[in-house]
């Protein structure tokens, strides 16, 4: 299994992802519950048990208290709750069957790239010494792109469109004709564009665009212009 990224005693969300990455990608495709929590044991991040301590040393807990070993356990299956959450919540989209005390993969990491994408994307900013996953004008940065238009699409439920460079498979290259491009999938009339574009632009800060249905295309149509931010300051782009 992977390390444990940097956890809080609170960061449940966190450590399910961890357990959802070495299910999907280490392995024979499985994570037991009782392996996570041995790994959880052995990082210390909740104590340390009584039967580790040297013969003589003290413990601070209350004879009452919760012990190390029980915190651990619980710490963990809370944990399994939000996978199991998870499953419910995505249902057929989700790749992995949750049981009891198991976690099994249902599908490679291949044949879920999206998925597979966005968490190690969300759970790397949890390890240090990692600035950036997907730089900008690249395979990886379309891929993204193209989670996003997907994402667009079943969010507002009207035509979605990515725009960004690298250019999608099939557009012209010339600003003007992908600009044109553009409005024949969103059913737009083109204004003229002489003096508006140069001929080196390239998305002009457009990624992906989508148009929210009220069940016509009419006027007064909301569209949702969409950035995506990628690179190691992909902060200051917002």
């Amino acid at each position: 299994m992977f390390d444990l990224p940097e956890l809080a005693v609170t960061d449940i969300g966190r450590f399910a992802d961890w357990v959802e990455l070495c299910a999907l990608i280490s392995g024979d495709g499985t994570v037991s519950l009782a392996d996570a929590a041995d790994v959880v044991q052995d990082a210390g991040l909740l104590g340390n048990r009584r039967a580790d301590l040297y013969p003589g040393d003290v413990s601070f807990l209350d004879d009452d208290a919760f012990s190390p070993d029980d915190a651990t356990e619980r710490f963990v299956e809370i944990a399994w709750q939000d996978l199991t959450q998870r499953a419910l919540a995505q249902g057929k989209g989700y790749p992995f069957a949750i049981t009891n005390d198991r976690i099994e993969r249902l599908s490679s990491w291949q044949e879920v790239p999206a998925f597979t994408m966005l968490l190690i994307m969300d759970l790397s900013r949890a390890y240090t010494g990692i600035d950036t996953l997907v730089e900008p004008n690249t395979v990886s940065a379309r891929l993204f792109e193209k989670i996003v238009e997907a994402s667009l699409q079943g969010l507002i439920g009207g035509t979605s469109v990515r725009f960004g460079d690298p250019i999608e498979p099939g557009w012209p290259t010339r600003i003007n004709d992908r600009i044109r491009k553009l409005g024949e999938f969103l059913d737009l009339s083109v204004e003229r564009l002489e003096g508006k574009t140069r001929p080196r632009d390239k998305d002009r800060g457009l990624d992906v665009v989508g148009r929210l249905s009220f069940g016509d295309d009419g006027p007064a149509t909301i569209f949702f212009l969409t950035q995506c931010a990628t690179g190691k300051n992909w902060k200051t782009e917002r």
